[in-house]
């Protein structure tokens, strides 16, 4: 078996409060550890001050985002990894934690498998001071975590975070990977095997920002699928049918997301805020980019959004994920006029 080496990098924004919880679970499995690049994006806090105290453990290495750079997970993670000098680099947020036995299982997969882009694992999501699962999620394609990403491969395709997106990127940045990885034909490992905790609590992105996450969220979870399939689409040029082929389930799945989304948000939120952040005025832009993509019409849509609902339905029973008992066709189709109406006006 050949010796691998794993950078671990970790974007942090005044994270003294748990920061420490996370290097703990690093200090465990620290023989399988080449760097820890702890990616400080504009702390106020000790943070920085906490890390250094690790110095003598654990291989750290403090990288500083400017104020012009920062308040962007996506540019601190993409900072760590562009310094990352390992053969495998695995993302870490500084108030989650990984499982003791992570590395030893990416390492076991990698040797197993290869040449090998990325392994998809799975995490728990916990409640760190109750001791309390949540939920566990396999196979979490839309995050970053639970995730070993091979940084030859990224280097030699350029592939990085996208630079803009508040929410997200890191969305971005795996279905870029996955799908430059299927193109080219290159092997991604899916296993329902947890190697990290997601620890929820307040002051997390997703609740702070008095709703600004979530609104912001249904245009930019569009953008987030959408524009990882157009890169690809065009780096290798690929046809309509073939996108469809590739990625068709996952561009349907951004429709469907924008539908469900904003219909919750306008029963949590209230309607005024879309007008707020001009929500219904961008989402035709991103649809039509779906159309582009794949040579859809809306006829199309609405028939395979309902058949991947009913059969999405009858796999998943729970009341937390199941998006809905039952979508009818009439209510699909005003939901797309209504997004094609808004976009010719524009």
């Amino acid at each position: 078996m050949s010796e691998l080496t794993f950078s671990i990098v970790i974007p942090v924004q005044n994270g003294a409060k748990t920061i420490e919880r996370l290097l703990g679970s690093l200090l465990i499995q620290k023989n399988k550890i080449h760097e820890i690049l702890v990616c400080a994006d504009n702390c106020t806090d000790n943070t920085v001050e906490i890390v250094e105290h690790y110095k003598d453990s654990l291989p750290i290495k403090v990288l500083y985002l400017s104020k012009e750079q920062g308040n962007n997970p996506g540019r601190a993670r993409q900072l760590g990894m562009e310094n990352a000098t390992g053969d495998w680099v695995v993302f870490a947020d500084a108030d989650d934690m990984l499982t003791f036995n992570a590395l030893t299982y990416y390492e076991k997969k990698i040797n197993e498998n290869p040449g090998i882009g990325t392994i998809c694992a799975a995490f728990d999501e916990i409640y760190f001071d109750q001791f309390k699962v949540v939920e566990h999620i396999s196979a979490p394609l839309a995050w970053v975590h639970a995730k070993a990403f091979n940084l030859k491969y990224i280097r030699e395709h350029g592939l990085r975070f996208h630079p803009t997106l508040y929410t997200h990127e890191d969305k971005y940045f795996v279905f870029l990977c996955l799908f430059d990885m299927c193109a080219s034909d290159t092997k991604s490992v899916f296993e329902d095997v947890t190697t990290y905790y997601w620890c929820r609590g307040e002051g997390t992105i997703v609740s702070r920002d008095n709703g600004k996450y979530p609104i912001l969220s249904l245009v930019e979870s569009v953008d987030a699928l959408v524009e990882p399939c157009a890169v690809v689409a065009e780096k290798y040029g690929l046809t309509p049918e073939k996108v469809v082929q590739m990625f068709g389930f996952n561009l349907l799945r951004v429709i469907l997301d924008g539908y469900y989304k904003i219909q919750g948000s306008v029963f949590k939120w209230g309607a005024s805020v879309l007008d707020d952040y001009k929500v219904l005025e961008q989402m035709p832009s991103r649809i039509e980019k779906v159309k582009k993509l794949t040579g859809w019409g809306n006829d199309e849509i609405v028939k395979i959004c309902i058949e991947h609902v009913k059969e999405f339905n009858e796999a998943r029973r729970d009341t937390v994920r199941t998006i809905g008992e039952f979508i009818p066709s009439q209510t699909i189709c005003e939901y797309l006029n209504q997004m094609q109406n808004l976009y010719n006006k524009g």
